[in-house]
């Protein structure tokens, strides 16, 4: 993908006559997957598509299309596609080797285990599930072949979380003395002075919130210093109740320092912002639980 964008850039083009190009996408309409291809053709190279969608972009793109026959995705985890592809790709490359047959018949054992043993897989997962629900941090381990397949759990397991942190710096100090006063204006609260008696641990962290999903009740060791990224967002404090929505390219500030609130997506889309902590605890959560304050 890396050398497409230079392509673009240069305004130059490759010759890959004699090469094979295949595109996975579930919706076929990936912009950077459909651009590839049509690049890729444009080059010379034979291209497959492998979709859930045979009528998409991607699909007329491409010189030839396996589609995935997986049905509607109901889930944002399109768990049936991905399983679909992987499949397909066993197959194309079993054909390839003169082995399609042994291929499909062992694909059909596949899929007859997998029926068997579904139940038992959701039952144990449901139980393993409900410690999951309290840790920070996941992480999804696999090595050669199975690397795709961890780096697509990981992906499935941030896409499920109603609310998703990632941590996009340590817990950073300062190596100078810092002194940092904030003057906040609130309507209906008058104005705040917070004094930061020593804000040299800071951290910045990445929040997903899916459409729905709400923060519990809880306050900050020191303030915050939120922008919003995409989609929206509204925060709630607790003295006051009133709800205060924030939208893309918009940020705030809480105070921190015991001042309790919460904040929920309102919109149909996930909310995306960065939150830069200061007076960031050495090591634990950053988040103090709090009775809800509404």
């Amino acid at each position: 993908m890396a050398r497409s964008k230079l392509e673009a850039k240069a305004g130059a083009s490759l010759d890959l006559s004699g090469s094979v190009v295949i595109g996975l996408s579930q919706s076929g309409r990936t912009p950077d997957v459909l651009e590839y291809v049509e690049r890729a053709r444009r080059g010379g190279a034979f291209t497959i598509a492998i979709t859930n969608e045979p009528d998409s972009d991607l699909a007329r793109a491409a010189g030839a299309v396996l589609p995935l026959s997986a049905g509607t995705e109901h889930a944002v985890a399109a768990t049936k596609t991905y399983s679909n592809q992987i499949a397909a790709l066993a197959l194309l490359a079993g054909c390839l080797a003169g082995r399609c047959d042994e291929l499909a018949g062992l694909l059909d054992e596949v899929a007859e285990q997998l029926e068997a043993h579904l139940p038992e897989f959701e039952r144990l997962a449901s139980s393993i599930a409900v410690p999951f629900a309290s840790v920070g941090r996941m992480f999804v381990i696999g090595r050669g072949p199975e690397f795709a397949t961890a780096r697509e759990i990981a992906l499935k397991l941030l896409e499920t979380c109603q609310i998703a942190a990632e941590p996009l710096t340590a817990r950073s100090v300062f190596p100078d003395v810092i002194d940092m006063k904030l003057k906040l204006k609130m309507p209906h609260m008058g104005t705040m002075v917070v004094n930061v008696d020593d804000p040299t641990r800071t951290v910045s962290v990445k929040y997903t919130v899916q459409p729905g999903a709400q923060f519990p009740w809880h306050s900050h060791y020191g303030p915050v210093i939120v922008n919003i990224m995409s989609g929206s967002l509204t925060y709630v404090p607790a003295g006051t109740c009133e709800a205060r929505p924030y939208s893309a390219g918009e940020a705030f500030v809480d105070a921190g320092h015991g001042h309790i609130h919460s904040a929920f997506n309102p919109g149909p889309d996930p909310t995306v912002f960065i939150a830069t902590f200061f007076e960031a605890p050495q090591t634990g959560p950053l988040l103090i639980p709090a009775d809800p304050g509404c």
